[in-house]
């Protein structure tokens, strides 16, 4: 992450990053939204539960 952040805010200064664990609470689920450009729809929203590599497994829904 920063990495990419150098890259596209050269002039940002980071100190650090803040990392927590996700809040876990009854009766919710986890939402993924990604945004990408594809070569033939042009950009696309995909949707998706939050379980980790959904988008190999055909678990995303996209919007053009």
């Amino acid at each position: 992450m920063l990495e990419r952040a150098a890259v596209t805010y050269p002039d940002a200064r980071i100190e650090g990053l803040a990392v927590q664990s996700m809040a876990s609470r009854a009766g919710t689920q986890e939402l993924r939204i990604s945004v990408e450009q594809d070569p033939v729809f042009g950009p696309l929203i995909l949707l998706g539960d939050g379980e980790s590599d959904w988008r190999a497994g055909g678990g995303s829904a996209a919007a053009a």
